[in-house]
């Protein structure tokens, strides 16, 4: 069996959790001479993942030391993932607009519930994005009778809104898991880590939901299965509320 210590730095100032070297520190009380083990830290014990993610290509050194008389015996491996350090990303920023005349305050096209609305999603990723993977949009209460989603396009990389290129992405609407999946063309070039993306559903497909949504719900998530570092679902930081009679 196994016992453990944790070494770390506290949080700095701004930021949600400790940073910078993390030291778990194990002691075997039994000999486990040439012989594989898995140790597991529980949730349980509150150790955090970075806020900033691991990237893809990320090492962890792992030492292993006599406790007689703590004499170093080697590197037992240093390795590269994903055989060692599985990597996860995060969300740098991302927005949802909907009915985008709507803007001008023409009442003759404001977006209300339960009707509907083109969704322009803005969201940044920390890792890249390779052709095939792709982007999930989570908007509970929405509906649509459509499968397959039209696009108007997308932008990266400080290319004007209206020079999109709709090939690029593709898109589906599942209504069982409520959910937009934005698949990259396979042959797409990668789009680095921390590049805007901006993808615009366009008008007619989805509908909003019956109850309207509040303003930065943080019900509606954005995830990427992104392999240089997947994102789990993050709720959107900047979204409109739509009311409801």
């Amino acid at each position: 069996s196994f016992t453990g210590v944790y070494s770390g730095s506290a949080p700095r100032a701004g930021e949600p959790t400790a940073t910078g070297t993390c030291i778990v520190t194990l002691k075997c009380t039994q000999s486990l001479s040439s012989e594989s083990f898995v140790v597991s830290v529980t949730r349980a014990n509150g150790l955090r993942l970075p806020w900033f993610g691991i990237p893809s290509g990320k090492t962890f050194a792992v030492n292993s030391t006599y406790t007689s008389n703590v004499t170093t015996i080697g590197w037992v491996q240093d390795t590269t993932t994903p055989t060692s350090v599985a990597p996860f990303g995060y969300v740098v920023a991302s927005k949802i607009v909907y009915d985008l005349d709507g803007l001008a305050l023409d009442k003759d096209h404001i977006i209300k519930a339960n009707e509907a609305s083109p969704i322009e999603l803005t969201a940044t990723f920390s890792s890249d994005l390779k052709g095939g993977e792709q982007v999930y949009l989570y908007l509970p209460g929405f509906t649509s009778t459509q499968s397959s989603i039209k696009l108007q396009g997308w932008n990266y990389l400080g290319v004007s809104p209206g020079n999109h290129d709709g090939d690029q992405f593709s898109a589906t609407w599942s209504q069982a898991s409520s959910t937009i999946t934005y698949t990259l063309d396979p042959l797409a070039p990668t789009i680095p880590g921390r590049t805007p993306l901006n993808i615009t559903v366009t008008g007619g497909q989805i509908n909003l939901p019956t109850y309207g949504t509040l303003l930065n719900t943080n019900t509606i998530m954005v995830s990427t299965n992104a392999a240089d570092g997947p994102v789990v679902a993050t709720a959107v930081a900047d979204s409109p509320g739509v009311g409801a009679l």
